[in-house]
């Protein structure tokens, strides 16, 4: 995960990004989100919490990864076994 404290410009993509509190940053984000909303036709008023939900899926990445590559949920392992994304 690459973060940098608010305050400094980013580093990485996006590159020479700088905030100097969360909500801007958050909003900024999701502001360049758009073809995920347009897939969910999602506006400021919408309410439609399924497409909501997906959108947020969509934006923090589908699925999960396992680092072992051998551990499954299905196999009851612990979750603390997992990097969850």
């Amino acid at each position: 995960m690459r973060r940098k404290k608010l305050g400094q410009p980013t580093t990485h993509v996006p590159v020479g990004k700088n905030f100097d509190n969360f909500t801007d940053a958050a909003v900024d984000a999701l502001l360049e989100k758009q073809s995920l909303r347009d897939k969910y036709s999602l506006t400021s008023d919408s309410n439609d919490m399924a497409a909501m939900m997906a959108f947020a899926e969509s934006y923090n990445g589908l699925g999960y990864y396992n680092w072992r590559g051998s551990i499954s949920i299905a196999n009851n392992e612990e979750a603390e076994e997992f990097v969850w994304y």
